[in-house]
C-alpha cells in the first residue's frame, strides 16, 4: 500500500528523506531487538547493491581490459612481418 504510493517517486531527492522520517517515526514504539533486526535487514539491502554495482564495474573493466591485450598482440604481428617474418641482429 504505501510502496505504491512512494513508487511514484523513486530517484527523486526527496524519496530517501522521505524513508528516513518514515522509519524514524514508526521505529518509535518498536523494541530495541525490533530496531536492531530492522537495521540488519537494511545493511543487507545496502550490502546486496554495492555487490551488484561492483560486478558491474567489474564486467566493464573486464571487457576494456581485453581490448588492449589484442591491440598488443596485433603490434607484435606488426614486426614479425618486417623483413619477411626473418630477423637478423647482425
Amino acid at each position: 500500500m504505501i510502496t505504491t504510493k512512494l513508487s511514484k517517486y523513486d530517484g527523486k531527492k526527496g524519496q530517501a528523506v522521505c524513508l528516513r522520517s518514515l522509519l524514524r517515526s514508526l521505529s518509535t514504539n518498536m523494541s530495541s531487538d525490533e530496531c536492531k533486526e530492522l537495521a540488519s535487514f537494511v545493511s543487507v539491502l545496502s550490502n546486496d547493491k554495492i555487490k551488484a554495482e561492483r560486478e558491474k564495474d567489474k564486467k566493464k573493466t573486464k571487457a576494456k581490459g581485453k581490448g588492449k591485450l589484442n591491440i598488443a598482440a596485433s603490434k607484435a604481428s606488426d614486426y614479425d612481418d618486417m623483413n619477411g617474418g626473418e630477423y637478423d641482429f647482425m
